[in-house]
């Protein structure tokens, strides 16, 4: 009987040990929400965070609680659970909650001062372990007389960040450290918001905080003001810019035009929570009602959706949240919000794997239900909604926070706090589906050429010499949705015929292969396509031109030089513009100063001699052609009498280019009797990719008049 009694025991600890993890690690859909510790018990081992099974709503009813397993088994609900060590003793009274991004993600509640008898000085942020419910201490703020507000949990460029808002000195504290541990947190350079003013006035201070997506992976920081002299409300909302590593730019600090005309404008009526959508084109406000002292009241604080109407301005979602029952004579709405609200992924009445991207808002309340006879009577917790217009209280989810809703249960009016939900990361990824092109990066011995215009092409053409074909082709492609792209290539010659083809690569290693380097001279083309997913996107082509040694060739051709209008003069300098033409693929232009001479057309020698400098004369200033642009500091500014034009591929000469040269020429003598008369040829050497090369002399005489 001894060993029965002792392994009835030991089942029964494991059962509990069990139980106690049964809610953890959250599901997708699940909730956390705090309570003050006065919720069946003013002891200090009341339980002050809960986690509510939500992630599988299928069976919920609409309009009425969700009642526990225990109650109504057609309706099953697990029961709202809480690890053991979640009390008061263990975290103090505890408002804020936010949760990181580990597989099981860890819950993060910070203490706060709003529920009756709290400390007024609270200021420690807990970790409360994802997956074992340990509770450890992430950093102490060490508060002299107010405590902290709420604070969220944000990865940005790799390292993981908590914003704190501290009613004690105003700031929005920022914490770093690591998920994956329990070590304490390490403080950074605090933000103290100034709201618009040249002093800071420590009476305002931020509340209710969110992290906004912005474009570009940027991020700002988006907070509450309220005041902490009654009456508290002031209905504003700020912003400030992250950097890449999550810093906050005080000198971006700018409020946000609201419409507050659906918010509650009671005067003990503070902002305490803000939540996006993914997009960050939604923002969700979540008020709660205060009274005299700073601690939590009812019945007058709503829950209002905003759209992004550009710039710093938002207006009214046409999505309403009617929060609690109606209330007279507090207000005709039902406004009975108490701080807590939160997106959620989870499709409404679905089951757990039913995902859409912030389809459902969660928030907590006061006075949702209320019935006779029992047991469904006295409902205090968490309302759902779908993001759509037109909500009533009949076709929400919901559930009261504590479970004990029977006569006689206990009344949480004041006592409720925060709510997250865990959301999906992947519900908000569009499938799996075609987007844009980033780059193709070519590489041949070390050297770069990047597109990064997102328009493909250009690349240059890919000119070799037979046999000697080398390098790599890096692409670079971004799917929409939560997808990488692979890319399969094909070598086609002039009529199209497939020479080679390649799968699921995201390099193309043309010294590698050696199809490549087995092709005759003539012209090809490279035929990328990426996939993203199963679809198939907009393919690229990359000329490719294998050129064969020129004794191979006829260098027949038929190059072209054409001079467009006359040479121009002005301010001492000469603009010749000149029309360029080849009938074969061109690989480099070379342009000379075959001639220059200048005389005095009246025999006036002092017309060549004053005010000039005679080495400068019949240079070459700036130079382009058609696109191909020579790098003008590599051409000498004294004497520079020869430009060449080499694109490392063709140079695009049919049907035409356009070759514009400034050249130096002398400046005015101030001597009205003065005619200069100038003698000029160019020599425009135009080489095909065969090495022919063809020379067309061009030569120009005109006068230059002084005034």
């Amino acid at each position: 009987m001894k060993n029965i009694i002792i392994k009835t025991k030991y089942l029964l600890l494991l059962l509990l040990t069990i139980n106690a993890h049964a809610q953890l690690p959250l599901q997708y859909g699940d909730a956390v929400v705090t309570h003050s510790r006065v919720n069946n018990t003013a002891s200090s081992n009341a339980i002050v965070v809960r986690t509510i099974k939500s992630s599988n709503t299928s069976t919920a009813p609409l309009g009425v609680n969700w009642n526990t397993a225990t109650m109504v088994p057609s309706s099953t609900k697990p029961v709202n659970w809480n690890a053991p060590n979640w009390t008061y003793n263990n975290l103090g009274a505890v408002f804020g909650i936010t949760l990181d991004t580990q597989p099981n993600p860890n819950i993060y509640v910070s203490n706060n001062q709003i529920h009756s008898g709290s400390q007024t000085n609270g200021s420690k942020v807990w970790r409360l372990n994802g997956t074992t419910g340990a509770h450890t201490l992430v950093y102490n703020f060490n508060n002299n007389n107010k405590s902290l507000g709420n604070l969220k949990y944000k990865k940005i460029g790799g390292i993981d960040n908590i914003y704190v808002s501290n009613f004690d000195n105003g700031n929005i504290e920022r914490l770093t450290g690591n998920t994956s541990t329990a070590t304490p947190w390490a403080i950074q350079p605090a933000f103290n918001p100034k709201f618009g003013l040249a002093v800071d006035d420590p009476d305002f201070v931020p509340y209710g905080l969110a992290i906004r997506n912005m474009a570009g992976n940027t991020f700002r920081l988006y907070y509450a003001k309220i005041s902490l002299v009654a009456p508290y409300r002031t209905n504003e909302i700020w912003s400030v810019a992250l950097d890449l590593s999550g810093n906050i730019l005080a000198p971006t600090e700018q409020q946000e035009v609201i419409d507050v005309s659906l918010l509650n404008t009671y005067a003990y009526t503070v902002i305490a929570d803000i939540a996006f959508t993914n997009d960050g084109n939604k923002m969700l406000l979540g008020q709660q009602t205060l009274k005299s002292g700073f601690t939590l009241f009812a019945h007058s604080s709503a829950v209002v959706e905003l759209v992004f109407a550009g710039g710093n301005n938002w207006i009214n979602s046409p999505n309403t949240f009617p929060a609690g029952k109606n209330h007279p004579p507090f207000s005709i709405f039902e406004t009975s919000c108490t701080g807590g609200i939160s997106y959620s992924d989870n499709v409404l009445q679905g089951t757990s794997n039913q995902f859409s991207c912030d389809t459902t808002v969660a928030f907590s309340s006061d006075f949702i239900y209320w019935s006779d006879p029992p047991p469904y009577r006295n409902v205090y917790g968490v309302q759902f909604m779908s993001t759509i217009p037109g909500n009533t209280r009949s076709n929400s989810i919901i559930i009261d926070q504590d479970d004990a809703i029977t006569s006689g249960g206990n009344n949480d009016k004041s006592q409720l706090g925060d709510i997250e939900v865990y959301k999906n990361p992947q519900a908000c990824s569009p499938p799996c589906n075609c987007g844009m092109w980033d780059s193709i990066d070519y590489m041949q011995n070390n050297n770069w050429w990047v597109n990064t215009n997102n328009t493909m092409p250009p690349l240059p053409v890919l000119t070799y010499n037979k046999g000697q074909v080398s390098g790599i082709l890096f692409t670079h492609y971004t799917c929409s949705g939560n997808c990488n792209a692979t890319f399969d290539y094909s070598l086609i010659n002039s009529s199209g015929n497939v020479l080679l083809e390649r799968e699921n690569v995201t390099t193309i290693e043309l010294i590698s292969q050696n199809g490549f380097n087995k092709l005759d001279c003539g012209s090809y083309a490279i035929n990328i396509t990426p996939k993203c997913g199963n679809s198939i996107c907009e393919p690229v082509q990359i000329p490719l031109v294998i050129v064969c040694p020129p004794e191979c060739i006829d260098c027949g051709g038929n190059a072209k030089v054409e001079t467009v209008g006359n040479p121009v003069y002005s301010n001492g300098m000469l603009n010749v513009n000149l029309t360029l033409a080849n009938d074969k693929p061109v690989s480099e232009v070379r342009v000379l100063v075959e001639e220059f001479r200048i005389t005095s057309a009246n025999g006036n020698e002092n017309c060549i001699l004053c005010k000039n400098t005679p080495k400068t004369w019949g240079s070459v200033q700036t130079a382009s052609l058609s696109g191909v642009n020579v790098a003008l500091s590599n051409i000498p500014t004294i004497d520079n009498r020869e430009i060449v034009f080499n694109n490392n591929g063709l140079i695009n000469l049919n049907p035409t280019g356009s070759l514009v040269l400034n050249l130096a020429m002398p400046n005015q003598t101030g001597l009205d009797c003065c005619t200069i008369k100038v003698e000029l040829c160019l020599k425009v050497i135009i080489r095909d990719i065969f090495c022919c090369e063809k020379e067309v002399l061009k030569c120009f005489t005109f006068e230059l008049n002084e005034k």
